[in-house]
């Protein structure tokens, strides 16, 4: 891990997810916080190097590679935590998550760190629009990988803007996204492409100045998958088996916890197409099942 200064007061900490850090009279907000203990240990050594006191954690959505530093970071420091209204919750109680893409008690294969990071107190609801007013930090909707994903923009036009985009090599290596909600993440893509920043900094990936490639890129991968859904509707298919057919298309091999990502991904594509007609819900055997509309 390294700490890096992006532009005035807006600092970088490399890392598999990349964490934010504002600071401000010695006093720093940490933009998300990593995995896991040992992470949030060498991000407080290299904050504390700096002398700076960490004041906030403001967790851009609540996924485990965001939060998992997050309850060991609070007990050192005592720090405040900000994050949207609906991911809270899960940042305050995340065994919620394992139950939420299983729809019930999970098994343990899926109540790993991903899925249930430590949980933290959340202190601070703060959703699109809203700022950090005391840093002068503005969040903006960015929802879609997550149900109420943030961003941050910082003083000095440097802008986290979390999982919202992937990069083009991942995108070319899964074939299929994680989505919790299709629409919103459309839309998101649509306001990134007009978004305006010195600095575009990506939770995975390289800082950037120009992102309009790379959203276009997201744009014709989700596009993919709303026509990948839809034409496999041409025979009717429950939603494991329109998570099959679209498996076989790209050659995916799955574990336990990639499938239930992918069946979200599924899922979320599939509702704007029932919502719009397009596809129609039919029983046969007692399985719910979809099909393309006449």
């Amino acid at each position: 891990m390294e700490l890096k200064n992006l532009q005035g007061n807006t600092w970088i900490i490399r890392d598999t997810t990349n964490i934010g850090v504002y600071v401000k009279d010695n006093n720093a907000v940490l933009i998300d916080t990593g995995k896991g203990n040992e992470t949030a240990r060498a991000i407080l050594e290299l904050v504390s190097a700096k002398g700076w006191n960490v004041k906030w954690i403001i967790n851009t959505h609540f996924h485990g590679d965001h939060t998992g530093g997050n309850a060991y970071i609070q007990k050192e420091t005592n720090c405040c935590i900000a994050a949207s209204y609906i991911d809270s919750p899960f940042i305050v109680q995340p065994w919620l998550e394992p139950r939420r893409v299983w729809s019930a008690a999970a098994p343990k294969r899926l109540r790993t760190w991903f899925f249930e990071a430590a949980p933290s107190n959340v202190t601070k609801v703060l959703n699109g629009g809203d700022k950090l007013e005391d840093f002068g930090l503005e969040a903006a909707d960015l929802s879609g990988h997550s149900h109420e994903q943030i961003g941050i923009s910082t003083p000095d036009g440097v802008f986290f803007i979390a999982d919202a985009l992937t990069a083009k090599s991942v995108i070319d290596k899964y074939k299929i996204l994680f989505l919790a909600d299709f629409t919103a993440a459309m839309k998101t893509l649509k306001r990134l492409e007009k978004a305006q920043a010195n600095i575009f900094v990506p939770s995975h990936g390289e800082p950037c100045t120009d992102i309009k490639a790379i959203v276009r890129a997201n744009i014709r991968c989700l596009e993919q998958l709303h026509t990948d859904v839809r034409e496999a509707c041409a025979e009717p298919k429950s939603r494991d088996e329109l998570v099959s057919a679209l498996v076989k298309k790209y050659s995916r091999t799955l574990n336990m916890q990639q499938y239930v990502l992918i069946h979200c991904a599924v899922s979320s594509a599939l509702t704007p197409l029932i919502d719009d007609g397009t596809v129609r819900r039919v029983y046969t055997d007692g399985t719910l099942k979809f099909i393309a509309s006449k």
